[in-house]
């Protein structure tokens, strides 16, 4: 009998230090994502074996530790052991859970952020678009990047002051400019709003803008084709 109460202590223990390494190696999967779908391969045989490096003795000192308690205070010391090992891995999973949660709420926060923003830039582009000047001014009195842009606009990443440019709208541009638009940016076929504004024959709006970049020309003087 009592060989076989040892032989089953040192099966749990066996079990016990396997259980280990395999909860080890899967909470490091867990934590790289790109791993866990596949890429990675070198990787992940990496990983996997530094786990085992650190989780095998850590299994195994969960192994020595079930035997000794056997061996000192039989049965009851191996439930003892194993009661102090199931509330340690109960207490972890509530922390995980804790913090999985924390990190979906941060994760829900900023996504609503992100749509806020999208949406607010959307309105700053149709706000301009429309020629609006009290739209633009609501709009950008929320805090808006002034130069936000989206890259798969169909203008090309245009910003506010390259269609306010493009369109000839005098005012909307100088209200722009006033709050701290640069002129020199470049949309993605390389353009800037003054190079829109002289494409459309809007020389004033051009003009003014050259002077905004600081080229020394003067903005009274328009360019040919000018408003």
């Amino acid at each position: 009998m009592e060989i076989l109460a040892t032989i089953a202590v040192y099966l749990i223990a066996a079990l016990v230090g396997a259980v280990t390494v395999i909860w080890l190696c899967m909470s490091a999967i867990d934590r790289i994502p790109n791993l866990r779908e596949g890429a990675g391969g070198f990787l992940l045989i990496l990983l996997l074996g530094l786990t085992l490096v650190v989780g095998g003795p850590v299994g195994a000192a969960l192994g020595i530790a079930l035997v000794y308690a056997y061996r000192t205070s039989g049965v009851v010391g191996v439930g003892i052991v194993l009661g102090g090992l199931l509330l340690l891995g109960g207490a972890f999973w509530l922390y995980r859970q804790v913090q999985q949660a924390h990190e979906q709420a941060e994760m829900r926060e900023y996504a609503a952020l992100f749509d806020r923003t999208q949406h607010d830039i959307e309105s700053l582009l149709n706000a301009t678009r429309a020629g609006s000047l009290s739209a633009v001014t609501a709009v950008l009195g929320r805090g808006v990047f002034v130069d936000s842009y989206y890259t798969h606009d169909p203008l090309f990443g245009e910003t506010a002051l390259m269609i306010a440019a493009r369109a000839g709208n005098l005012p909307l541009v100088g209200l722009l400019l006033e709050r701290g638009a640069l002129p020199d940016l470049r949309n993605d076929r390389g353009q800037t709003p003054e190079m829109l504004a002289r494409q459309n024959g809007h020389g004033t709006v051009a003009a003014l803008l050259a002077h905004a970049e600081g080229d020394g020309r003067d903005p009274a003087a328009p360019a040919p084709g000018a408003d």
